[in-house]
């Protein structure tokens, strides 16, 4: 008996560690084959450029680094010509994080192309995202104790359409979301019993969660009240003590713009997210142009028709039933979580903070309502059912409740890859035209190859800037490869232009006409439009 019982334990240890083991690799082989399958992303270049400035200014305080000239930054062929740090317009954007991609050249003194280099990026960008899912299942492992309540929440975080396909390209949002969520799970650390752990985890990851974007501070008064919670007052302030000033100097550490300790610099940082320029005062919502800060209820409802259902049904549940459960430190936990969730949703539509495109700005959210989710599921998990059939019946329902969600949203991604950061779930759908798109031009990539493949023996002249995008397809074309590179030349100006790459951003409907152009070939997800592909009908200019 003793022999059987000791299998059963090594067996069980046994797919303990296989079965996260395969998930994760199953995950990081989908990631290699498609990071590059992503159009442009707009805001890419400025980024690069103020993590070179920022690599500049930190240079210039290290005595023994006095000849920058070998140096192989990016976008800046002379270090002489890169902007000052403290006058620099985007000083208070934090790099830190993405900085390593930034030094790659010479991290293998070898000099990489841009094109190369946005490529790398994009592979750091999703490892990152790849952390926050390993610490979020081990989180979830530590505080549910069942590995397969574990690895459904790691599941439902990577099927969620808009995140995964944002990981590969959105070094702002998806870089402040992964580190917001790992300081998340130090929390979780600390409060479950790994004290040492969640403190240490929790100084370091947040440091990088505040300079990637001050939303990030709410989790130093969360950690207060965690370790409050846990050991009282009196004994706690030491630790918050100790832990608030290192928390404090690491960020100052990781912010060069706050070496200089100008007041004004600091003021700048805190509130920039409610001065943002004001691009946000035109976007597509429920049929009509609207500025974001000026609907409460935005934020609400993206995200509810963004989310996939059963993940919101989840979480309902789940914080619904933190008030059906007596007090313990695993409750406690939840109802920081909905705090956390709540109190920032609050505070960013009671400041009127200037969001736009869906709700980006406010990824970090996903952290807390996913966690939540997960306890909906433990608590339909645990409800108790009198006899073993029934038991078995009911976890045989939740079973295929989760297994349908997920074949359901893996095979939609799958259908739609690359157009999976359009992801409405199925109440959205049906309004999907309503709502803004493809605001970054990302389906920009699949205009390009699609005009390549029907466009014979010409240039093709593309216009970049039609959709207002920015350049979108032109940050597209950077990264094909040379031969497709070669045959077109970017149009800024649309009425010198033969061919069109038109996201639908802030375009109502399916169907848009431009003067002078037809329509080619309109990319559609689930009957609404995601992109148009247009040529000139009448002689350019």
């Amino acid at each position: 008996m003793r022999d059987i019982l000791s299998k059963n334990k090594k067996m069980n240890r046994l797919i303990s560690f296989a079965l996260p083991l395969l998930l994760f690799l199953l995950i990081l082989v989908i990631a290699s084959s498609v990071f590059d399958d992503y159009g442009g992303y707009t805001d890419e270049l400025v980024e690069i450029q103020t993590s070179v400035v920022n690599v500049k200014y930190v240079f210039s305080k290290i005595p023994w680094l006095k000849d920058k000239s070998g140096l192989n930054l990016p976008i800046y062929n002379d270090f002489a010509t890169i902007p000052e740090l403290q006058t620099y317009k985007d000083r208070t954007y934090g790099t830190t994080v993405m900085l390593p991609t930034i030094l790659v050249s010479d991290l293998f003194n070898k000099p990489v192309s841009l094109s190369n280099l946005l490529k790398i990026r994009r592979i750091y960008v999703f490892l990152n995202f790849y952390l926050a899912l390993i610490c979020f299942y081990f989180l979830l492992k530590v505080r549910f104790k069942n590995e397969l309540i574990s690895l459904s929440g790691v599941v439902m975080l990577t099927l969620t359409p808009r995140f995964f396909a944002e990981s590969f390209y959105n070094c702002k949002d998806i870089i402040f979301f992964s580190w917001f969520m790992i300081s998340f799970c130090a929390l979780g650390f600390y409060s479950f019993g790994k004290e040492k752990l969640g403190t240490v985890l929790f100084v370091f990851a947040f440091g990088l969660t505040v300079n990637s974007r001050f939303y990030g501070l709410i989790l130093l008064p969360a950690f207060w009240y965690m370790v409050i919670l846990k050991n009282g007052i009196r004994k706690s302030i030491r630790q918050l003590t100790l832990v608030t000033l290192l928390s404090f100097a690491w960020i100052f550490v990781l912010s060069p713009y706050l070496w200089e300790f100008n007041w004004k610099q600091i003021i700048s940082g805190l509130t920039f997210v409610t001065n943002l320029p004001g691009v946000g005062d035109a976007e597509l919502f429920m049929g009509r142009l609207i500025a974001p800060r000026d609907v409460w209820y935005y934020l609400p409802v993206w995200m509810g028709i963004t989310i996939p259902i059963l993940y919101l049904v989840l979480f309902f549940i789940g914080a619904i039933s933190i008030f059906t459960q007596k007090t313990s430190q695993d409750v406690r936990f939840a109802w920081l979580s909905l705090m956390i969730l709540l109190g920032s949703m609050a505070a960013i539509i009671l400041s009127r903070a200037t969001i736009y495109h869906g709700w980006r700005h406010a990824y970090f959210l996903y952290a807390p309502l996913i966690y939540l989710s997960v306890c909906g599921l433990e608590f339909l998990w645990g409800i108790l059912v009198p006899s073993a059939i029934g038991r078995r019946v009911k976890k045989g329902i939740l079973i295929c409740c989760l297994g349908l969600s997920f074949i359901s949203t893996g095979s939609w991604m799958f259908d739609n890859h690359p157009f999976d950061f359009v992801y409405f779930n199925e109440i959205g759908r049906r309004y999907a035209h309503q709502f803004t798109r493809d605001y970054w031009g990302v389906a920009s990539k699949s205009c390009l190859l699609y005009l390549n493949s029907a466009v014979q023996d010409e240039t093709i002249r593309v216009g970049i800037n039609a959709d207002l995008t920015y350049g979108a397809a032109e940050f597209s074309l950077m990264r094909l490869p040379e031969s497709i590179r070669d045959r077109f030349e970017p149009i800024w100006q649309t009425k010198h232009a033969d061919y069109l790459c038109f996201s639908y951003k802030n375009t109502p409907g399916n169907e848009h006409e431009i003067p002078e152009f037809e329509v080619m070939k309109t990319f559609m997800v689930d009957g609404y439009a995601v992109e148009g592909v247009y040529r000139r009908v009448e002689p350019a200019e």
